[in-house]
């Protein structure tokens, strides 16, 4: 899939009976495939044949992550998404923004935690502040390295595409 032309995120694979997961093709320490169900937050790795080997928690693969504290910013809870392709993990935390009337009010934040499983390293990506509400965000490998495309909705509204590159 060329990411840069999508309009929509990589599918997982389904397999039929088991409708409770998501599954995905990966390369990671003898795993073919990784599950999980979605709000979720531990990832089991499978071998060709699909049989469980162990199971990681997403945040395991980034010993340093803090999450951001809503006292700080006087928000409610944060929310967080999983998604993996091209053999790299993206975890997001985030705040959306608070609007009224279709202005933005209060801007949201982001955290991107990127976990490249080819070369068993973190791919670091800024915080950032958010003027959009972002539907989801992808991995993608591009010629000059691993990049986040992220489907946003702007205030008053619109939908776009972003790249954003690691720091």
């Amino acid at each position: 899939m060329d990411m840069l032309k999508s309009t929509t995120e990589p599918e997982p694979f389904k397999i039929e009976t088991d409708t409770a997961y998501k599954y995905y093709q990966i390369n990671y320490q003898g795993a073919t495939h990784v599950r999980f169900k979605r709000g979720q937050i531990d990832l089991e790795f499978l071998d060709g044949n699909l049989n469980y080997l162990f199971t990681k928690c997403v945040f395991g693969f980034f010993p340093h992550f803090e999450p951001i504290d809503s006292e700080d910013i006087g928000m409610g809870p944060g929310k967080y998404s999983i998604t993996i392709n091209d053999n790299c993990l993206l975890a997001r935390h985030w705040y959306d923004i608070i609007e009224k009337n279709r202005i933005v009010k209060k801007p949201g934040c982001e955290i991107k935690l990127c976990w490249d499983f080819t070369n068993g390293s973190q791919v670091y990506f800024p915080l950032r502040i958010l003027g959009n509400y972002v539907s989801n965000a992808v991995p993608f490998r591009s010629s000059t390295g691993i990049k986040v495309l992220s489907w946003e909705m702007g205030c008053p509204g619109g939908y776009s595409t972003k790249i954003y590159d690691p720091v």
